[in-house]
């Protein structure tokens, strides 16, 4: 009985080949024929599928000419007029992505040895010429999905395709050169396809290949900076590692974009402080006041860093230089309002007596302090009106003023 179960088994396949291989034949001669592509899609896609019978070169070779086909037909009609309302470059897009899968699938199966022992291909050579031929169309399709917003996984698969191909064989640089800068920026727009559909980690991978490459612009650093905190945001796993890698991001940005980006240094010296490293938070925002005295951001990061050290008399003198500086937030005007009227009612506190020189004592502490903590104070409760933290802090600053 087995016997039999074997024979009936080999006779199936042999059947299903036969059956698979005429369907690959008249597969491959519809392709090139656009006014039969769904036909030839169809019949591809059954000997792609036929469980009995996996795709061999040939299969995915045709499968492969079949969406080429596709693709060369809407880049004629585009050739006559690129602004031709009956083309989709989306669908184009999908053919050359297509055709390229395919044969990307082939290219390791086309090799055979002959009776000699010599390899032999059959398929590899037109696969390699196309392959770097549409090199540039690929960069054009991840445009053509992101025009679309069809982000992921199509534009980010147009756009990583482009960027990947100097790592394959059949890349000839001579020519088609693809510079370390144009590398960089498919990788960045890889990212941004992965960040809109929020693929962070994908994002993020995509980001750190354009930053090591090169790429100029801010925003590398800030989009994977984003990604990372996002993924930290969900796993506690990764809390410890990704913040050390988003302190490092933030560090170079800083150094790269100083205050003209503030959230660099924000981030980095936040890094920092995670890490316990304090004294080198300090020192990031005292060796940036050095080329900017007047900025309010660190004038208040500073004093934030002294009131957070527990250095109270030091914090207030130096949150009175940021609230008043020109560009002083509203948050920078309420962390100075209750850091200074702290300070203040504590060391008026202290003064004893009712003679002349602890009344002038108590006048200078409500002329320094308490009155500038309350102008701070009603400044920032424009923007916070219903801040009860606020209100509490002018209600306190006022008894003492009176």
């Amino acid at each position: 009985m087995r016997f039999y179960l074997i024979l009936l088994l080999l006779a199936t396949f042999s059947i299903s080949g036969a059956n698979n291989s005429k369907t690959v034949k008249q597969a491959e001669k519809l392709a090139g024929n656009f006014s039969r592509l769904d036909e030839a899609r169809e019949k591809i896609n059954s000997a792609l599928h036929d469980s009995l019978c996996p795709p061999d070169a040939r299969t995915y070779f045709v499968a492969g000419k079949i969406e080429e086909g596709a693709f060369r037909h809407y880049y004629k009609q585009l050739a006559i007029n690129q602004a031709d309302p009956n083309i989709d470059r989306t669908q184009m897009a999908d053919a050359l992505l297509a055709a390229r899968d395919y044969y990307l699938k082939a290219l390791p199966l086309d090799s055979i040895r002959d009776n000699k022992g010599n390899l032999q291909t059959k398929y590899s050579p037109h696969i390699a010429e196309f392959l770097n031929s549409i090199t540039p169309s690929l960069y054009n399709a991840g445009v053509a999905y992101m025009n679309k917003r069809i982000y992921y996984p199509q534009g980010y698969n147009a756009f990583r395709a482009y960027a990947e191909t100097p790592q394959y064989s059949w890349y000839k640089p001579a020519q088609l050169a693809i510079t370390d800068s144009i590398q960089a920026s498919s990788w960045f727009y890889a990212g941004v396809m992965a960040y809109n559909a929020e693929q962070y980690s994908i994002a993020a991978q995509s980001f750190a290949r354009a930053h090591k490459l090169g790429y100029p612009k801010k925003e590398v650093l800030l989009n994977e900076m984003t990604c990372l905190s996002r993924i930290a945001s969900t796993d506690a796993h990764l809390t410890d590692s990704l913040t050390h890698r988003i302190t490092a991001l933030a560090a170079e940005g800083h150094r790269r974009f100083g205050l003209s980006t503030p959230v660099f240094i924000k981030k980095y010296v936040a890094g920092l402080l995670l890490e316990e490293r304090n004294d080198s938070a300090m020192s990031v925002v005292e060796n940036a006041l050095r080329t900017d005295s007047v900025s309010p951001l660190l004038h208040s990061m500073r004093a934030a860093l002294l009131r957070d050290a527990g250095k109270l008399h030091e914090a207030a003198d130096a949150y009175l230089i940021a609230a008043s500086l020109e560009g002083a937030d509203p948050l920078t005007q309420r962390d100075a309002a209750k850091t200074i009227a702290r300070y203040g009612i504590e060391i008026i506190s202290e003064i004893k007596g009712t003679g002349k020189s602890a009344r002038e004592s108590r006048k200078n502490i409500r002329t320094k302090y308490l009155q500038p903590a309350l102008h701070y104070a009603e400044k920032a409760k424009e923007s916070f009106p219903n801040d009860p933290d606020i209100e509490n802090t002018i209600n306190t600053i006022q008894y003492y003023l009176h």
